[in-house]
């Protein structure tokens, strides 16, 4: 049977598809808020970046919704930085979330726990306490934590640094009107460094690509 390289092409793209609706499938099974249209966007960035250099950074891990979907979407390794004690709105209520056990089982149930390294502290924690090796560098970064100007701030600046030329940095929630402060802050930030975001309303995403200079 000789195969053309139309056809390949489109072996390849319904791979890919059959690929994505799997690992929605998958990510769906887990407790959370990201939705159908959200992962799917999270899928692709995930999958444009795979032959960059570089791991996956997830700021706010929950329950791990998103957490299985990137390991679905990428062979690549991935941090987790998550205190799993709740973002803003929990603690504006004062409660807990307290989602780590739930994390670490829908890891396991997926087989990825060997794949991702969980850091179970704020970002604040990380750099204070320096828990990210000097040399590690990110491909992707998907920001979804405290969802505070400061804590935006932070994460931004741990992560752009190890972002690597090509690399695809994501924020959640963007266009969430109850928190002006997280978004100007990544607006600004934006605008700092000369970056070019990309906003879509219909996932809730805001993301940019790393220049290369």
């Amino acid at each position: 049977m000789i195969t053309t390289s139309g056809s390949i092409g489109m072996f390849d793209k319904l791979h890919d598809l059959f690929h994505k609706k799997a690992a929605i499938k998958h990510a769906l099974c887990c407790q959370g808020w990201t939705s159908k249209k959200k992962l799917s966007v999270l899928f692709q960035i995930a999958s444009q970046v795979r032959m960059l250099e570089g791991d996956i950074l997830e700021i706010g891990s929950a329950w791990g919704r998103s957490a299985v979907l990137l390991g679905y979407a990428s062979t690549k390794h991935i941090w987790s930085i998550d205190p799993h004690t709740g973002g803003r709105a929990f603690i504006e209520r004062g409660e807990m979330q307290n989602s780590f056990e739930i994390f670490k089982a829908n890891l396991a149930k997926n087989e990825l726990d060997e794949r991702v390294k969980i850091l179970k502290c704020t970002t604040e924690e990380v750099v204070e306490k320096k828990l990210l090796p000097a040399s590690l560098r990110f491909s992707m970064v998907f920001i979804d934590g405290l969802h505070t100007g400061r804590g935006v701030e932070m994460d931004f600046g741990l992560a752009f640094q190890r972002l690597v030329p090509g690399g695809i940095m994501a924020f959640d929630d963007y266009f969430e009107d109850s928190i002006p402060d997280y978004t100007e802050m990544i607006d600004a930030m934006v605008l700092r460094h000369g970056l070019a975001l990309i906003k879509d309303e219909d996932s809730g995403l805001a993301y940019f690509e790393k220049p290369a200079h």
